[in-house]
């Protein structure tokens, strides 16, 4: 479910000097990973030599750009809920409960605009919001937060991965944000990048969500069934922190 080992791993990379502008170090960034998926093969066609290109790019930046933490992650969150001006003039008419002809017109040529458009890496800011993180977790976590739920469902694993990235010392960072959050989709993927590194452990059949599998049924969406889930994650992880490491490759707890 999770793809865990399409996180980007470490490599024996060069690095390049980062600019100390974080705007200016985000936009290069931008640019190398649109090259790279200008590069992207086909569908059908196998693309392990583009994925380990990808996972070199990410490494190489994370490294690079380490410097610059914790500031570039504010700027790397801005461009995540970035919007055009087509998405917020969108947003305004699809907030009209009785839009005009014209009105309606409008909504349907923003919309073939809004697929023209030219997105942000999003994934690929994400992964390097988790690596970049690893030095500022409470800042990074927040930033990923935000920016929750991502706008494309094919992005929800990425922010999932980006937050698994933190590891045990994002825990508690990620413990105290959900603690005071009240909107269900940002705790959701709070705690499912909690739970998701427990799947190798006897967390997930000793709280009632069974097989990976299963999860897609079994995991909570209430907040209060959210919240309920995170408590049983907390004496869980403080009872068995000592059985199991975090495998960095991996993003999971493994037995020791």
């Amino acid at each position: 479910m999770f793809y865990a080992d399409r996180i980007p791993k470490a490599s024996g990379l060069v690095y390049a000097a980062a600019p100390s502008d974080p705007d200016k170090a985000v936009d290069e960034f931008v640019l190398k990973v649109n090259a790279l998926l200008l590069e992207r093969p086909p569908i059908e066609s196998s693309t392990a030599e583009w994925e380990t290109k990808y996972e070199h790019l990410i490494t190489s930046e994370a490294e690079r750009l380490r410097t610059l933490v914790p500031n570039i992650l504010q700027v790397l969150g801005q461009r995540l809920g970035a919007k055009s001006d087509t998405d917020r003039r969108l947003d305004e008419l699809l907030k009209l409960k009785h839009p005009t002809v014209e009105e309606a017109l409008q909504i349907q040529s923003l919309l073939h605009e809004q697929l023209s458009e030219s997105s942000p890496p999003r994934c690929a800011i994400m992964f390097l919001i988790g690596r970049l993180g690893k030095e500022a977790p409470k800042e990074a976590v927040n930033v990923l937060l935000a920016t929750a739920p991502p706008p494309e469902r094919s992005e929800d694993l990425c922010l999932i991965h980006s937050l698994m990235t933190l590891g045990p010392q994002g825990y508690m960072v990620i413990n105290e944000r959900l603690s005071t959050e009240t909107d269900p989709l940002k705790v959701y993927f709070g705690v499912m990048a909690l739970v998701a590194q427990t799947v190798r452990t006897d967390f997930p059949m000793s709280a009632g969500l069974g097989k990976e599998e299963d999860w897609d049924r079994s995991f909570p969406k209430s907040l209060r069934g959210l919240r309920r889930l995170t408590e049983k994650w907390k004496k869980w992880w403080t009872a068995s922190e000592g059985r199991y490491t975090w495998n960095a490759e991996t993003s999971l707890l493994e037995a020791k």
